[in-house]
């Protein structure tokens, strides 16, 4: 009984804050490097001939049983002299004895406005969803529940959005899964999510310290609105330290470096503020970044090793 209270708990919480793994996109303390997760228009911002490629891991709510973990591989570049974004990202997360897998795939057409550039995008994604029911100790002989220990079923869905960066700042507004366009469940397990991203650099290029501000916004109907508050100082572009808050949630650490030009390493650790708190020891976060450039002298290198977007 102990171990259903605590799981209902996990589901409970997971729906009041907003991430229902059935309902919303993967939840990243450092998502900064990694819009593409929820912004199509993201794609090949980093500049003409440049990309990256990226690999997450997220291990939520440490030593409470069944709780999220997530994987996550994604990569983006900019193609057709810089006209054009192209992206593609793998998920995969668990919670309890249900997973979900996704695959998105991100188109990008950029052009320029004002001091900066503005992208309009466009994602196609498959998820799937899967239940253990194998995974549950059955207390009732000849429950129907437990007759396919296996159910699982899948859907497409189209989101969009916006994307407007300039040399020292970004912001960008989407709708990740906008339609579902195939799968008779998809509906019933994936609703609109707008989410509003911005962040900038603060500080001179040649100084020591630069402050790098962020704030992400989720908001859906069924759930209260969710704001993630972030700062990183910068170390001679080399290495930050930053805060993050996010509301109803969580406040985290995490530390990212610079190795080389084109190597990145970043580590987040989540203090949960809700009730889960009680049962849990907090998140652990890791990513590795690979960034790829055609020019190695070109004016945006130098932006992008701030906070990988300017």
């Amino acid at each position: 009984m102990k171990k259903i209270a605590l799981y209902i708990m996990v589901i409970y919480t997971h729906l009041w804050v907003g991430c229902l793994v059935a309902q919303q996109e993967m939840i990243l303390t450092k998502y900064t490097y990694n819009s593409l997760l929820f912004n199509p228009a993201y794609a090949g911002s980093h500049g003409y001939g440049q990309g990256t490629a990226i690999l997450q891991y997220r291990n939520q709510w440490i030593g409470l049983e069944g709780a999220p973990t997530t994987y996550l591989i994604a990569g983006e570049a900019s193609v057709a002299k810089d006209k054009v974004g192209v992206g593609l990202s793998i998920g995969r997360e668990r919670i309890g004895i249900d997973s979900r897998t996704d695959i998105a795939a991100s188109y990008a057409y950029r052009t320029e406005l004002g001091k900066g550039s503005l992208s309009a995008g466009i994602r196609t994604s498959f998820s799937q969803y899967r239940s253990d029911f194998s995974g549950i100790v059955n207390v009732e002989m000849n429950d129907p529940v437990y007759i396919n220990p296996d159910a699982r079923f899948g859907f497409f869905a189209v989101g969009a959005g916006l994307y407007y960066n300039a040399e020292n700042a970004y912001i960008g507004i989407s709708i990740p899964a906008a339609t579902v366009i195939s799968g008779s469940q998809g509906s019933s397990f994936s609703t609109r999510h707008l989410y509003m991203h911005a962040g900038m650099m603060l500080g001179n290029d040649y100084g020591t310290i630069q402050t790098e501000p962020s704030f992400l916004l989720a908001y859906q109907h069924a759930a209260p609105l969710q704001i993630t508050l972030g700062l990183n100082l910068w170390y001679k572009q080399q290495f930050a330290i930053g805060g993050h808050f996010r509301s109803q949630d969580a406040f985290a650490l995490s530390s990212e470096m610079f190795l080389q030009q084109q190597y990145r390493i970043a580590i987040a650790y989540d203090f949960t503020i809700s009730d889960i708190q009680r049962f849990s020891d907090g998140t652990f976060e890791v990513m590795m970044a690979y960034h790829f450039y055609k020019k190695p002298d070109i004016k945006r290198i130098k932006h992008l090793r701030h906070g990988g977007r300017f």
